[in-house]
């Protein structure tokens, strides 16, 4: 017991000491003012890279505002486009039947003047060979009528009444071929 008595004197002994003669104490003081002087140190370092990020992030982000502004802009000249686009091709198209059935509406006409030209070419090309047929018919027939009249009148009469008929029908050929 003795010796726990000394042990405990000491002790209280020890305790007696400054508070700031112990080691304990002035490592801790050492270790805050490092961490104080590696923060000022690394705060201004840490804070500069902190605000580079922050302002890579702010242009990215402006960036990214003014490409979607452009991009909005492109979408809207397209759709601007598409719809002049469109309403052009209908338009074109349009023309296009209109034109079509223009020149189909002329083709018809210009087949129907000629047709009808050469409608009204036939129709004078029959009626001229008609009437060369009935005229090569008419000459034909008087012809004939003269050579059969011939020869009939040789047969039955004589010379003298020959004459005389054959006269008269030469005389009365003029009108015949009028009629």
């Amino acid at each position: 017991m003795i010796i726990s008595i000394a042990h405990a004197a000491e002790a209280a002994a020890h305790h007696e000491e400054s508070f700031f003669e112990d080691p304990t104490f002035w490592v801790a003081v050492a270790f805050c003012i490092t961490v104080i002087m590696l923060v000022k140190l690394a705060g201004k370092a840490i804070s500069s890279a902190l605000q580079a990020r922050r302002d890579g992030i702010i242009q990215k982000f402006d960036n990214l505002n003014k490409l979607t502004s452009d991009t909005e802009t492109l979408l809207k000249d397209l759709k601007n486009k598409k719809a002049s686009a469109s309403k052009d091709l209908e338009d074109a198209i349009a023309k296009a039947k209109e034109n079509s059935e223009k020149l189909k509406m002329e083709s018809l006409e210009t087949l129907d003047r000629h047709m009808k030209e050469k409608t009204a070419q036939a129709e004078k090309n029959f009626e001229s060979n008609l009437n060369s047929a009935l005229s090569d018919i008419k000459d034909k027939t008087v012809l004939l009528s003269v050579e059969t009249t011939k020869a009939l009148l040789k047969e039955k009469l004589d010379n003298k009444k020959s004459k005389e008929l054959l006269n008269t029908a030469i005389d009365n050929i003029p009108e015949l071929l009028k009629a």
